[in-house]
């Protein structure tokens, strides 16, 4: 997806106590900084998974080097879920 950085997003599940169920969230490293393209890009995100049948109740936009990768290269789900804060999904 234009805007993204390929190969780092992740997808994870977060407890919603206000519904008492686990919602979807999705983590992506992005060089856009500006709030006008941050708010399209998360929009499109939730669009493109709304075409596969998948609701996202967050969208994480990080900038480049604060995803944390495993030993093996790839985004390390459960360290980076620990890592956002409920203030990174505004613009």
């Amino acid at each position: 997806m234009p805007g993204v950085i390929p190969g780092r997003v992740v997808a994870f599940g977060s407890e919603d106590e206000r519904i008492g169920s686990e919602v979807v969230c999705i983590l992506a490293k992005t060089e856009a900084a500006d709030p006008t393209p941050r708010k399209a890009l998360r929009r499109r995100i939730v669009e493109a998974a709304m075409g596969i049948d998948v609701t996202v109740a967050r969208v994480y936009l990080v900038p480049p080097r604060w995803m944390i990768k495993s030993s093996a290269g790839k985004p390390a789900r459960s360290t980076n879920r620990a890592r956002v804060t409920p203030e990174m999904t505004r613009c």
